[in-house]
């Protein structure tokens, strides 16, 4: 089935309810919309796209293609109007959000409860949509939602005619009214289906129960059952802070979370009972498979879909690791997840069991099925069911994008927590300035990764259903303007390269306003020390016994490519800490620092373990996991997901960022500052103990059911009612007061009382945003009252960006229209940010104290100025003869000179009608 672009409407559920509602006497019926009132379609319709293709496009055209071939004789032909009158998506907006009842007027009280009650009557018997040149409408009924559409409160409707069949070929052919699943879980994996991907199609890849096995989480001794072969591994005296919980009613009697926040303890690392979930290995024979069918180079690491599964396959040389220390070639064999005996010479991907949700699904199926079906392979029964249905391997990420620039960024809830002094962030924030004036010194060292070109439109948060996979799987290529400019600096005055230098500046001043400052570092998949995942399938429980003292401990791994020696202005040595981050970051306790594991000099080297066994140990590792250029291995106990929001492994993105300035700032707001005398040296070596407790967010499962025909209403309104960008606005607001700079660090009993008082504090958003998340799987959302009704104002700055957002997202935005002024309002020094031909003003009220966000909209302000100062640039000459030349050689050089003024010419305007500049 050839690669289409399905064109997909998306409804504006609000104005559809307002201008499609129900008349008196017609409460039973369904709500219907005419789509050929273009009027009416106008405000209804929120956009019409074309949108990458993802599993469920596939499975849907397949669906209608089975139905089409059993009505009609003549051949399905796919076109980017296949989906068009059978799948929409409809956009909820804010109708979930929950009010300030105390601060809420009535009628908006009464508002939302209508809306809701339209949502309820929507989603239980859906809606008739009337397509232009029909007579007969389409009964839309709701279906799947993506993660993406989830934080978006979308859904999509379907034709209700094709709903039993793309149900049963979405769920392998298992008839889910007999097996018992936790409701969000499920509705979450079939979410999966919704992701934007690529279907990978290669006569050689083949799925089947010999290429794929699924490999155990923990893989634990014969004569032990409670101890995991690779044995245990703790982070001793971590202090970690949690909560405990119980359902009350809250004013409204509806069932919420309280929370009794807990005094901080210090105690070792609770063991990892899932240390690799999400992770798993592909060898370099599928991996060269995949890489060919997508039309890529160099994917190592894939973010992977399946049907009930998901997570991350890494290339590793799994068979050549087996032969090796299993000691021979051919069988290997290993007992998978389901006890079942396998050779893994055979297989080529390694799922590990907690990346399979829909493994003890396809348990309770065969066990209730007959007791032909009760004895069946598991494996078999999966695979079976995926040729049926003609399911693939769907590819929504590679380590491509990342690990290849020099530079990541903070956001502007990073710089909210950090503990600067005013030097640290002056110096990072004046590099990003000096960027601004100097694009060409950025791209040399970024190679476009993190260039966000601003052209003169917000992106709309529209496509959520579809990210664009093409950057998430592809490695931007290098611009051959940039190739050339990077070759000829005299170029920059050339007329296309500097409007596209100056897209660059106008990102980068972009970045500024929106809190996205450039430092040292890179973006990087987390993941977890495979090499005890790797060591865990070999057969001979004594052999694996001896990687122990070989595995990462305290130290994280950072494979490198052509990028090794990206930091080198740093000077950073195997002593050196760096930082960790993770999206959204609410509290300073969320902020991590690690050495490296890296080769160094013997004279440097203060470890335990000798120096040759050491280089050992790198060697190993660069010979199975050097490839992995775009993850950052993590020790196997270590507390940093932990720390890091409790972040897995199956394409969690971190910032690894090498700035030493934002190193310190992470040291001295959430560690004490030591040494220790080197093992094997006299010298002291810098050492920095944690002192901020780890957060740990307690879990609540959810109760298992029965899969209903469709989904229930109560299910969209627990995951659409989520609070999240409200406890992140209010972090920010706590973070003004908490988190002030030059403010003296709170001792170790003062620090405990950031969990036990009654105050708001950031490290409780922390904790709520989790429980808050996990809301959409147990529909038990915490009580708020605490961080939301605090009485503190919201940021000045969160206000300005909120504008910002908007004035972007204005039609005739355009940077280099914006003004600003400085104005008193209401006795208030303010700064205002307008734009030409926008309704929009953004305004700041500065700030003398808070956090260090309050500088940036006036180092924006600064920025602004610098850019839009014109600078005066001689023409370069591309061609230049001596003096000393006959006339005869002048008169021909000057013809030459005429045709490629010629050519080039004809390039520019080429260039300019096809190529539209971002400007």
């Amino acid at each position: 089935m050839p690669d289409i672009r399905q064109k997909i409407i998306t409804i504006n559920a609000q104005a559809f309810f307002n201008f499609c509602s129900k008349r008196p006497g017609e409460e039973k019926e369904r709500f219907k919309l005419y789509l050929e009132n273009y009027s009416l379609r106008r405000y209804v319709i929120k956009q019409e796209d074309e949108r990458e293709d993802c599993a469920l496009f596939y499975q849907f055209c397949k669906e209608i293609e089975s139905v089409w071939r059993d009505k009609e004789k003549q051949s399905f032909k796919r076109t980017d109007k296949t989906l068009y009158d059978k799948l929409v998506i409809v956009d909820f907006g804010k109708i979930f959000q929950p009010l300030d009842k105390e601060n809420a007027g009535a009628w908006k009280i009464e508002n939302q409860k209508v809306l809701l009650n339209d949502s309820k009557d929507l989603v239980k018997n859906g809606f008739d949509m009337y397509f232009e040149g029909f007579e007969n409408p389409v009964h839309m009924v709701a279906f799947d939602k993506s993660g993406s559409m989830s934080r978006n409160s979308r859904i999509s409707f379907i034709d209700e005619d094709f709903y039993e069949g793309l149900n049963t070929r979405l769920n392998l052919g298992m008839d889910f009214s007999k097996i018992s699943v936790i409701e969000s879980k499920y509705y979450a994996y079939r979410g999966l289906y919704l992701s934007s991907s690529k279907r990978v199609k290669h006569p050689k890849f083949v799925i089947n129960p010999e290429t794929i096995v699924i490999i155990k989480d923990v893989r634990t001794k014969r004569d032990n059952p409670e101890m995991p072969v690779t044995r245990y591994n703790y982070e001793k005296k971590v202090p970690l802070a949690t909560t405990e919980i119980k359902a009350v009613k809250d004013a409204d009697f509806r069932e919420v979370l309280q929370c009794n926040f807990q005094k901080p303890q210090i105690k070792d690392f609770e063991y990892v009972d899932i240390p690799f979930d999400g992770s798993g290995f592909i060898t370099p024979e599928y991996a060269s498979y995949i890489n060919e069918a997508l039309n890529i180079k160099g994917a190592t690491s894939f973010q992977i879909r399946l049907p009930f599964m998901k997570g991350m396959l890494h290339e590793v040389d799994v068979h050549e690791f087996l032969e090796t220390y299993n000691g021979k070639k051919g069988e290997q064999l290993y007992e998978d997840a389901f006890g079942i005996k396998r050779d893994l010479s055979k297989a080529h991907i390694f799922i590990t069991e907690s990346m399979f949700k829909g493994m003890k699904w396809i348990r309770q199926y065969l066990d209730s099925a007959s007791d032909k079906a009760t004895n069946m392979d598991p494996m078999v029964f999966y695979c079976d069911a995926m040729k049926k249905y003609d399911h693939a391997l769907y590819i929504s990420g590679t380590n491509l994008p990342y690990g290849n620039s020099q530079y990541t960024h903070l956001s502007y809830q990073m710089i909210n927590t950090l503990h600067f002094t005013e030097g640290q962030f002056k110096r990072i924030v004046k590099r990003h300035c000096f960027f601004i004036q100097n694009p060409i010194e950025y791209l040399k060292d970024c190679e476009e990764m993190t260039v966000d070109d601003d052209n003169n439109n917000i992106q709309e948060e529209d496509s959520d259903t579809q990210e664009n996979d093409e950057e998430t799987i592809v490695v931007r290529q290098i611009s051959n303007w940039k190739r050339a400019l990077f070759k000829n600096s005299a170029l920059k005055s050339d007329g296309y390269i500097k409007s596209q230098l100056k897209n660059v500046q106008k990102g980068l001043l972009t970045k500024l306003a929106t809190g996205k400052l450039v430092v040292e570092g890179q973006n990087r998949y987390l993941c977890r020390d495979l090499l005890p995942l790797l060591a865990s399938l070999l057969e001979d429980e004594n052999v694996i016994s001896k990687f122990w003292p070989k595995y990462r401990y305290f130290r994280f791994y950072l494979p490198v490519g052509t990028q090794s020696g990206c930091w080198e202005d740093l000077k950073l040595n195997c002593d050196s800490y760096y930082a960790f981050f993770r999206s959204p970051h609410l509290s300073r306790n969320e902020q991590v620092i690690m050495k490296r594991f890296e080769m160094t000099t013997e004279d440097l080297y203060a470890d335990r373990v000798n120096y040759n066994s050491f280089k050992g140990h790198i060697e190993l590792y660069d010979k199975y996991f050097k490839k992995l250029t775009g993850i950052v291995m993590v020790p196997r106990g270590s507390s940093a997901p932990l720390c890091l929001g409790g972040a897995d492994f199956d394409g969690d993105l971190v910032n690894v960022v090498a700035n030493q300035d934002v190193v310190e700032a992470v040291a001295s707001g959430a560690y004490e500052a030591g040494n220790y005398l080197g093992y094997r040296t006299n010298r002291l070596v810098p050492y920095f103990k944690r002192t901020l407790p780890v957060i740990k967010i307690p879990t609540s499962k959810g109760n298992p059911v029965t899969i209903q025909k469709h989904v229930p209403f109560f299910h969209i309104q627990n995951t659409f009612s989520n609070r999240i960008g409200q406890i992140s606005d209010a972090a920010i607001a706590i973070g003004q007061i908490e988190y002030e700079r030059n403010q003296k660090l709170p001792s170790k009993d003062e620090s405990g009382l950031v969990f036990t008082s009654n105050s708001p504090t950031c490290a409780k958003c922390t904790i709520l945003t989790g429980l808050e998340i996990d809301a959409a799987k147990n529909g038990l959302h915490p009580d708020l009252d605490i961080v939301l009704k605090a009485g503190i104002d919201k940021s000045a700055y969160i206000i300005f960006l909120r504008d910002i957002e908007k004035l972007r997202g204005e039609e005739g935005y355009n940077l280099d229209n914006l003004s600003m002024t400085r104005k008193n309002i209401v006795g208030k020094r303010c700064l205002c940010v307008s734009a030409k031909n926008c309704k929009t003003q953004a305004t700041f009220e500065i700030q003398d104290g808070g956090t260090y966000i309050n500088e940036l909209p006036l180092y924006f302000e600064e920025g602004l100025k610098q850019y839009k100062k014109k600078k005066e640039t001689k023409r370069v000459q591309f061609f230049k003869y001596s003096k000393k030349i006959s006339d005869t050689d002048k008169e021909n050089i000057e013809r030459f000179k005429l045709r490629c003024q010629g050519i080039l010419n004809s390039y520019a305007f080429y260039v300019n009608k096809f190529c539209e500049s971002k400007e």
